[in-house]
């Protein structure tokens, strides 16, 4: 139970703990709604500011974080240093309409703002994981220390926000740090994937070559596409989800995400939806883990999806490879992407 230190999580700690919340918690805070409060409340009655009680508070109202934990306060003067938590000092007004309460006088940043005051030291490609799991359907698998690393851990989640208010809000946030950073990788972001190996496929296909992807035109994630009535019998129903689109070239890539259940029932279900789509003039190309984590393998499917949406490959730089291998290691990196090891535990 919180005793009256006020506290608002901001950068790291902000996004943690929206990426920490379930389907449930994320709707009822997002459907709450912000605050009308642009003034980051103070943590001491003295002005005065250290991490001697804020560690209990933090845990109370947000659970176990990554160390150290990153709070706002009102004035440079009046932090110390501590281990334990990082200060940042905010005299201006923070935006209208981004600020949550989460407990009784504890407070959290928007998801835009966390992003884009995360994305002030953050990588690209650690920018485009975040990004695409906030505007996506899916959390990073929840374990004891919140995020687990295994590769295939993760669960479904609430889309914490999208394209449109991310972008809305970047163009509007011009006095804020890391927005620059943002406004790069923002462009780059599939929103509506629904696992970690979508938001990578998706990634290093659009992403462009100067950066180490293939700069392929966006595609559409998770697009539904409804069925004829003449073609739903062949398709076993009324629409089909394509995980990614392109709708000008009709190109539908499906991520495959289980390469050792291959028997005969999944083969006839997937022949259906192929020849449903067909009827349609819709192409499907299937994707595996294998061939994604395999540097040749997706460089045979960049260029068979390149021929299909009318694309030619321009001459790649001449350190290509060297930032393609950068890009990828850290895509398929799958870790969290910003929880250190230090976890504060209840």
């Amino acid at each position: 139970m919180l005793c009256g230190m006020g506290f608002c999580l901001s950068h790291i700690s902000a996004l943690e703990y929206w990426r920490s919340l379930d389907a449930f918690g994320a709707a009822r805070l997002l459907g709450t709604g912000a605050t009308s409060r642009t003034v980051v409340p103070s943590p001491a009655e003295d002005g005065i500011v250290s991490s001697i009680g804020i560690e209990d508070e933090i845990l109370s109202a947000a659970g176990p974080l990554s160390h150290p934990a990153h709070v706002l306060i009102a004035s440079e003067s009046s932090r110390r240093a501590s281990p334990d938590v990082s200060f940042h000092a905010r005299t201006a007004p923070l935006p209208r309409g981004h600020l949550y309460r989460i407990a009784r006088n504890a407070y959290v940043v928007s998801p835009e703002l966390a992003f884009v005051q995360h994305a002030q030291g953050a990588s690209f490609a650690e920018l485009l994981k975040i990004g695409a799991e906030i505007t996506g359907s899916y959390r990073t698998f929840l374990s004891d220390d919140r995020f687990d690393s295994s590769a295939s851990g993760f669960a479904s989640g609430l889309p914490l926000t999208d394209a449109a208010k991310m972008s809305a809000f970047i163009s509007k946030a011009a006095c804020e740090r890391g927005v620059k950073n943002a406004r790069r990788v923002a462009r780059y972001l599939v929103e509506g994937c629904a696992s970690p190996m979508e938001a990578v496929l998706a990634a290093l296909l659009h992403v462009p070559r100067s950066r180490g992807g293939y700069g392929l035109p966006k595609p559409l994630a998770n697009y539904r596409i409804d069925m004829r009535r003449g073609d739903s019998k062949a398709a076993g129903g009324s629409y089909y989800v394509c995980d990614l689109y392109w709708p000008d070239a009709r190109l539908c890539v499906e991520y495959d995400s289980d390469m050792f259940h291959t028997g005969s029932e999944r083969i006839a279900s997937d022949s259906s939806r192929r020849n449903a789509l067909a009827f349609r003039g819709i192409s499907v190309v299937s994707v595996t883990r294998r061939q994604i984590m395999s540097r040749e393998e997706m460089d045979r499917v960049a260029h068979l999806l390149a021929k299909k949406l009318g694309v030619r490959f321009s001459s790649p730089l001449y350190d290509f490879g060297e930032r393609q291998r950068a890009l990828r290691a850290e895509l398929l990196s799958f870790g969290s992407g910003i929880v250190g090891r230090n976890v504060w535990r209840a």
